[in-house]
């Protein structure tokens, strides 16, 4: 990737990796989809700061970080994803997102932890640790943080959900019934997903008198660009339209290539079955 730092603050470089078809390195946002990548970070070359993320607590069009290469050893790579996750430094009030979502610094033993600056302690160690309530500092047993103002273990647990679905590709939206006539298949289609890698389609049906089932389908699967279309093999249409005896709604998912969750997709309108 070409791009010049020369005279370029860290906040005009971070808006430059964040934002689309500004003409400065608009290729990392399809290199991001292309990888579905959660985080994007980019490395620099630049003593203004170690690094920048783009927010604290951030959204996935918000997960965008720089870190000074010479800033690596010290946790930085790392100090910035916390960033991102919504945490803050030791020494910073801020009570939002998360009171306790602070580093921490032991004066005593002088120490910090990922999140922690080194103001309060003469520029100490960083420990490769996240503040927590957890665990203590191997060599000393004392505390690596506390409840209230401390643990950031506490931030990337709950963040760790949000941060795997700014991988999710879109869910799969249906484009069209292809047909209602008595005695066909039902067949619709839909919209490929970006990085989908396959598709599962499911038929649930409900009965006049109450039971209902779902199944994966045995179906004919075909596409035509980016559109993918498939047909029931094992049920016929009555040509009756909803509400009747024997209904079916069809769902399809789109597989996850990265961590392997079928995402859920929206459904087609209820269609009435022989």
């Amino acid at each position: 990737m070409s791009y010049s730092e020369a005279g370029r603050t860290y906040e005009t470089m971070i808006t430059h990796l964040q934002q689309p078809n500004d003409q400065n390195i608009d290729i990392v946002q399809s290199w991001r989809d292309s990888q579905l990548a959660a985080v994007v970070m980019m490395f620099v070359s630049n003593p203004q700061y170690c690094g920048i993320a783009s927010g604290i607590g951030v959204s996935a069009g918000g997960a965008y970080a720089l870190t000074d290469i010479s800033c690596v050893p010290n946790q930085t790579f790392a100090h910035e994803i916390g960033h991102l996750a919504g945490a803050r430094h030791d020494n910073d009030a801020t009570q939002s997102p998360f009171a306790y979502g602070h580093g921490y610094v032991d004066t005593q033993q002088a120490f910090r932890t990922i999140m922690a600056v080194g103001t309060s302690c003469g520029n100490c160690a960083r420990l490769n640790r996240w503040s927590t309530i957890e665990q203590t500092e191997p060599s000393t047993g004392r505390p690596l943080g506390n409840a209230s103002f401390s643990n950031n273990t506490a931030v990337l647990r709950l963040r760790a959900t949000s941060f795997r679905d700014f991988l999710t590709p879109s869910p799969v939206s249906f484009v069209s019934q292809v047909n209602y006539g008595a005695g066909q298949r039902p067949r619709f289609s839909w919209q490929g997903v970006s990085g989908a890698t396959n598709y599962t389609a499911f038929r649930c049906e409900t009965s006049s008198w109450g039971g209902s089932s779902c199944a994966s389908l045995s179906f004919s699967y075909s596409s035509s660009g980016n559109t993918f279309q498939v047909e029931d093999l094992m049920r016929t249409l009555s040509g009756a339209y909803p509400p009747c005896a024997k209904q079916g709604r069809y769902y399809v998912t789109s597989f996850h290539p990265v961590d392997g969750i079928a995402q859920p997709s929206f459904s087609q309108p209820v269609v009435c079955l022989q």
